[in-house]
């Protein structure tokens, strides 16, 4: 199973979101995890054992550079995550800007999570899982991936 996590900034919330990757090996060690970060955050995440691939976005860069750049980068970056074929997206991030990429990523499951009923890109993402970002409870049971804290059953 290839699996795509969309964290992309701040650093503390990169770091926060580690333990995320021990919890999906353990679900299945044919799952391939890479990762969407912007790109001063890409050293972090580079030689970390249980990340597969590093994706880093460009987006500071693109806003300087113009429309066209930005344009020309984001479809780049589309375009790279199409071709992974993912099997499952996960946004950890839950703003515009990743909703926007778990999106376009092409997985035929995506998932977020709901934070106090916010629409737009993130919402439209895909499946939507109450309460904040955590592997367990009600997280678990929705994303289909691994087996739940507490014998909980996953939604399929």
């Amino acid at each position: 199973m290839k699996v795509l996590i969309v964290k992309t900034s701040a650093l503390g919330d990169v770091v926060h979101a580690l333990p995320v990757l021990a919890y999906l090996k353990s679900a299945g060690r044919d799952i391939q995890i890479d990762w969407l970060v912007e790109e001063a955050f890409a050293p972090l995440l580079a030689d970390h054992p249980l990340v597969n691939r590093v994706i880093a976005l460009r987006t500071k860069a693109w806003r300087r550079a113009g429309f066209f750049p930005t344009f020309s980068g984001v479809w780049q970056v589309i375009r790279r995550l199409r071709r992974q074929g993912y099997d499952r997206v996960l946004d950890l991030q839950g703003n515009s800007k990743s909703g926007f990429f778990t999106l376009f990523a092409g997985a035929p499951k995506r998932f977020g999570f709901d934070r106090n009923g916010r629409t737009g890109v993130a919402q439209s993402a895909g499946d939507n899982v109450p309460g904040g970002p955590s592997p367990s409870g009600s997280a678990c049971q929705s994303t289909g991936v691994g087996d739940c804290p507490g014998g909980g059953t996953r939604r399929q």
